[in-house]
């Protein structure tokens, strides 16, 4: 989501969009609660200067549920060293769907350890994400990349390994062995 160009992690406040209100459930064929405006919660959430209160990543407030990105474990093409660009574009879509691409290019640092709760639930995360990255990917580039622990480490060094890498060169590199 973006407000006049900015999106929802560089959102400074500024515009019309200073109070941030919070939907609620909607209620089919049950009355309102009083004051509930039909299920909206239309108090402002935000700082006492207008502002939205910036919180972390969403993946860090609550525990993620594994069995909801299964589908992701299963996608189409599975890396190899010749259709990097193909399973980047699938992978980078795929995990912004669900808003976990963050993870591939470090924009949600690992807590300190000192909040067990935050750093358990990204340590989770992380896992997820890797494991996408990684049965996305075929042995042959797992054999290469699965020591990584960080899936930022793993989507630098696929990065690294294969962009630039055509089937043209790989065709000339295994011609020439």
């Amino acid at each position: 989501m973006s407000y006049q160009g900015k999106t929802d992690d560089d959102y400074d406040g500024s515009g019309p969009y200073e109070c941030v209100g919070k939907l609620g459930p909607a209620t089919f064929g049950e009355p309102a609660a009083s004051g509930s405006g039909g299920g909206r919660d239309h108090s402002c959430s935000s700082t006492p200067k207008g502002k939205p209160l910036k919180k972390g990543h969403w993946s860090l407030m609550k525990d993620i549920d594994p069995s909801k990105y299964g589908h992701l474990l299963r996608l189409p093409h599975k890396l190899a060293p010749s259709n990097y660009i193909t399973w980047i574009t699938m992978i980078e879509s795929n995990l912004n769907t669900v808003d976990l691409f963050k993870y591939c290019l470090g924009k949600v640092p690992k807590p300190e350890p000192k909040n067990e709760d935050e750093s358990g639930r990204w340590k989770h995360t992380n896992a997820l994400v890797c494991a996408i990255l990684t049965t996305n990917m075929t042995e042959e580039v797992v054999n290469q990349i699965g020591h990584y622990q960080n899936s930022q480490e793993i989507w630098t060094e696929a990065g690294r390994l294969f962009a630039g890498h055509t089937l043209t060169d790989w065709t000339l590199t295994i011609t020439n062995m």
